[in-house]
């Protein structure tokens, strides 16, 4: 019975902040989050993703007498985690019949309510958190997922993109690129498919990364020192920074670098002679543009494994950047002839070719020409400076004839 009338105030609170802006301004905005330092066990409970633990620590507080006003908002939220829609509903309700202005409540809740299928509700639910909000980019994400049942194509296209703007990486970013692509299958413009096409393919590359990364945070819980798990833990980080932002048209998030450099420290601290993880930190470094540094930890690699190509291939960069072309070459010639046929391989004729144009420019034609052979997607652009040299070359051969 109790359950039931808090349903009910909670609908009716709803129903009345929605239809009335001037209403939605009498609720004072109330922010959940004033008690988190009370609750330390509940919040790394629910960042670790253990939801379970979470509830039995309010449970424990409740006991004590010493659960904060507030802690309704964290007990819903693990109800979701367990996947307990109904109770989750249940205590989001609770929670807005003590603070009808928890805009994040009334969010959350709206997911609950899509879980549920009771679409209407959620709609209601979520145009009550909206006033009562500043920056929460989850009403982006669960009005997106609200669109998109409701067949709003356009509503859903501008919902999951303002959630990309926030959050263009994580898990949930998946999802928003997903529900981009099935909005652009169900239209009819010119480049609707080519859209659907991209987004899809991003949602699939952040959901391999994220599947990755759960399973190598998941051995290093049982295994803290294991190197494999570190480095790919690092590196998860490192390819949504170096491979994943320039796909979609951003700059790499430099929080992505710092978190990758968590990992590299410890492992570089258990294994300080680890080739792979020494390369990753001078990448950063060079990211970071601090490249005494980066270049230290070039050298340090290439010192531990002469046969690794990335390392020279980034010591060569350095020491274009530093005026050095000599040095370069050297460098780059070094790690080419230690290159397979893949990517490196490819990079390292790229940037040799480019670096040789203006001391031997045959045989930095040799390079390039190669370059397109192994990669004629032509990821460096360089086609067109390619072709160019080539011709140069042919009229200078012709005139040395004609002489």
């Amino acid at each position: 019975m109790k359950t039931t009338l808090l349903l009910l105030v909670g609908v009716l609170l709803a129903g009345a902040v929605a239809c009335d802006e001037g209403a939605a301004a009498l609720v004072a905005p109330y922010d959940a989050t004033v008690i988190e330092a009370e609750i330390p066990a509940v919040l790394t409970a629910l960042r670790e993703g253990r939801p379970q633990d979470a509830l039995e620590a309010l449970l424990r507080l409740e006991a004590a007498g010493t659960l904060p006003d507030g802690a309704l908002h964290y007990r819903a939220i693990a109800q979701m985690d367990l996947g307990q829609t109904e109770a989750a509903r249940a205590t989001w309700d609770e929670e807005l019949a003590v603070h009808p202005g928890n805009g994040k409540a009334w969010v959350f809740r709206a997911e609950v309510l899509i879980e549920a299928g009771d679409l209407d509700e959620a709609t209601r639910s979520l145009e009550t958190a909206r006033p009562l909000l500043e920056d929460f980019p989850a009403w982006s994400l669960i009005a997106g997922r609200l669109a998109r049942l409701q067949a709003r194509d356009a509503d859903a296209l501008r919902h999951f993109s303002d959630f990309l703007s926030f959050d263009p990486y994580g898990a949930e970013a998946a999802e928003c690129h997903q529900g981009i692509a099935q909005a652009h299958a169900s239209r009819s413009e010119p480049d609707s498919a080519a859209r659907a096409a991209f987004h899809a393919a991003r949602a699939d590359e952040l959901e391999n990364v994220h599947r990755y990364r759960a399973a190598f945070l998941t051995r290093l819980i049982a295994q803290p020192e294991d190197l494999e798990s570190l480095l790919g833990l690092a590196n998860t980080d490192l390819s949504l920074y170096f491979e994943y932002s320039p796909r979609i048209g951003i700059a790499g998030d430099p929080r992505l670098l710092a978190g990758a450099e968590v990992p590299l420290t410890r492992l570089l601290q258990l294994q300080p002679d680890h080739a792979a993880a020494l390369a990753n930190m001078g990448s950063i470094r060079a990211e970071q543009r601090r490249f005494d540094d980066a270049a230290a930890y070039f050298v340090r690699a290439t010192e531990v494994d002469p046969t690794a190509a990335l390392p020279w291939l980034h010591l060569g960069r350095l020491k274009l950047r530093a005026g050095l072309p000599g040095e370069a070459i050297a460098a780059f010639e070094v790690g080419l002839a230690s290159a397979g046929e893949g990517e490196q391989r490819g990079r390292l004729l790229a940037e040799l070719g480019q670096a040789l144009l203006g001391t031997d420019p045959a045989q930095a034609l040799a390079h390039l020409d190669e370059y397109l052979l192994l990669f004629p997607e032509d990821p460096a652009g360089l086609r067109g400076e390619t072709e160019a040299l080539r011709e140069r070359l042919s009229e200078a051969s012709g005139t040395d004839s004609e002489g």
